[in-house]
């Protein structure tokens, strides 16, 4: 009975953390990259912070994809930013 409780509760302790740090994807043209702060916004309005040390290879008006997590303080980070793959 013990060992149950116990995987349990770490099931429950890892499926917390999970949706602790949800991952999205949006596609968007870029409107700004700010190298000092490190903020990129697109035209819809949404901005991330990008992590330290990430320097995106895109250009103002392309069509790019970014890979972001929110966490549990509302802050939004950016996990990648890159030109949008042409199909």
């Amino acid at each position: 009975m013990r060992y149950h409780l116990m995987a349990a509760v770490a099931a429950g302790v890892s499926l917390f953390s999970f949706a602790a740090h949800a991952e999205d994807f949006t596609i968007g043209t870029l409107k700004a990259y700010d190298h000092t702060s490190q903020v990129v916004t697109l035209d819809n309005g949404q901005s991330w912070e990008l992590f330290p040390n990430t320097h995106p290879n895109v250009r103002v008006g392309q069509k790019v994809i970014v890979d972001w997590q929110s966490n549990l303080n509302g802050d939004d980070h950016a996990d990648y930013v890159g030109p949008m793959p042409m199909h």
